[in-house]
C-alpha cells in the first residue's frame, strides 16, 4: 500500500472480522485513519494489537440516516 494512503480517511465494513482484520491492520500500518462501521453485537477480539489506533461506530447499514450520518463524521 506504500504511503498512498497516509492521513487518508478509511470507513472499513467486516473489520472484526478475519478477512477484514488484516486489511484494517495494513491500512493502519500504512498511516491510514481508519474507522470501522459494526455491528452491536460485534467482537473485537481479532484486532486488540491495534488498540487506539482505529474508531469505530455502530451503524445498522439498512439505516440511510445513520449511515449517512457516519460517513460525513468520518470525512
Amino acid at each position: 500500500m506504500g504511503d498512498s494512503l497516509r492521513d487518508a480517511a478509511v470507513i472499513v465494513t467486516g473489520g472484526t472480522g478475519f478477512v477484514g482484520s488484516h486489511l484494517v491492520r495494513r491500512l493502519v500500518a500504512g498511516g491510514a485513519r481508519v474507522h470501522l462501521i459494526v455491528r452491536a453485537e460485534s467482537a473485537f477480539d481479532r484486532l486488540t494489537d491495534v488498540g487506539t489506533a482505529i474508531a469505530s461506530t455502530v451503524v445498522d447499514l439498512a439505516d440511510d440516516r445513520s449511515l449517512d450520518a457516519c460517513v460525513r463524521h468520518v470525512r
